[in-house]
């Protein structure tokens, strides 16, 4: 009696094998399915000396998207920042969730500069962003806010903006 179980187990690896390369193939499907329906775009990552990123032609009404770090949102101070905006634009800014040495009250205050900030640049908040709504969004939850950028209304949201700091003053 020869056959013994190690001949049928052979099988079922096999078996299991070409199942499991079936699956694989059904992923790699669905994922291209969904890539397909993705507009072309570039990344383009900014390093360097920001003034020197700044003063270059290239990056002048360039960008439909730009996305700020926690780490890197005070380069909203600089008025500079939207001259690289297209002339309608969507601005990401982190807020400080993810910062784990901050206490909420910290995370609470930094979402508030944020969005005074941002509106003296002349970026509005986006309401229909996820978890936004009206009102001011909630920078513990979120972690990030969205905002943004129309170069026809930009200089009247920051005359408001000023405005409206310098009456809370």
């Amino acid at each position: 009696g020869g056959g013994g179980v190690g001949g049928g187990g052979h099988v079922d690896e096999e078996e299991e094998a070409a199942a499991a390369a079936e699956r694989q193939r059904a992923r790699l499907r669905v994922v291209a399915a969904k890539m397909s329906k993705v507009p072309a775009f570039k990344l383009r990552l900014l390093s360097g000396d920001w003034a020197e990123v700044t003063r270059k032609a290239k990056h002048r009404k360039h960008y439909q998207l730009a996305v700020l770090s926690s780490h890197h949102c005070h380069l909203l101070g600089d008025g500079r920042i939207c001259s690289m905006l297209r002339p309608e634009a969507t601005m990401l800014i982190e807020t400080a969730k993810f910062i784990l040495e901050t206490r909420k009250q910290n995370r609470k205050e930094f979402g508030t500069r944020l969005l005074t900030i941002a509106s003296l640049r002349g970026l509005t908040l986006d309401p229909k962003a996820d978890g936004q709504g009206s009102g001011e969004p909630d920078a513990n939850k979120l972690s990030f806010l969205c905002f943004k950028y129309d170069e026809a209304t930009a200089e009247a949201v920051a005359e408001a903006a000023r405005q409206l700091r310098k009456a809370s003053q």
